[in-house]
């Protein structure tokens, strides 16, 4: 059976085990994932299967001022225009062998409640095109997010500052396409 709870300090190092694998190496140290669970704005859950943890989520909650990428400010304002508070779903990653499942759309679904509780008006996600296939597309059409914009290259710069390797792409740079999605509450 597939529990979902919160991320505490004690699965940091089985889920830098799961983003090594599934997202790229190092693309969250064990530091930034202690910072993470650590801030009150974050909100983090891991899925588990007979109490191993198979996946995890992370999320934020910000105003669109904070979370703004100045090479998108203008479609993002004009999206996000009367929303005070943005609930971010940062990343949810599930094991190899545990995807295609829904188990990302349970942690996904955890989150939203969450953000209801918390009265977030909006919903950001950015996730990631590999050919003519956005990741997690099956996901962000269940919670019936919409596309607001792509950005070509996003994480170039920071895979070559973190020094990550991409799941995809493999070395740095990462040359994946991000496409930003959103969801007025």
């Amino acid at each position: 059976m597939i529990t979902i709870r919160p991320f505490e300090f004690s699965d940091i190092i089985t889920v830098t085990k799961i983003i090594n694998d599934e997202i790229g190496e190092n693309y969250y140290s064990e530091n930034e994932l202690h910072l993470f669970i650590s801030n009150k704005n974050y909100i983090g859950y891991v899925a588990c299967f007979d109490s191993k943890i198979i996946g995890f989520g992370i999320s934020h909650i910000d105003t669109i001022s904070q979370i703004i990428d100045i090479t998108i400010a203008d479609e993002l304002n004009s999206f996000f225009k009367y929303s005070q508070t943005i609930g971010c779903i940062k990343t949810i990653a599930i094991n190899k062998i545990s995807q295609k499942q829904g188990i990302g759309s349970l942690i996904c679904k955890a989150m939203m409640r969450d953000f209801n509780e918390k009265n977030v008006d909006a919903i950001i996600v950015t996730a990631w095109e590999i050919g003519d296939k956005v990741n997690s597309d099956k996901m962000l059409n269940l919670f019936e997010l919409k596309k607001i914009c792509e950005i070509p290259e996003y994480w170039k710069n920071d895979s070559l500052i973190k020094n990550y390797d991409c799941s995809i792409c493999g070395n740095p740079p990462c040359l994946c396409k991000a496409v930003i999605y959103g969801k007025i509450l």
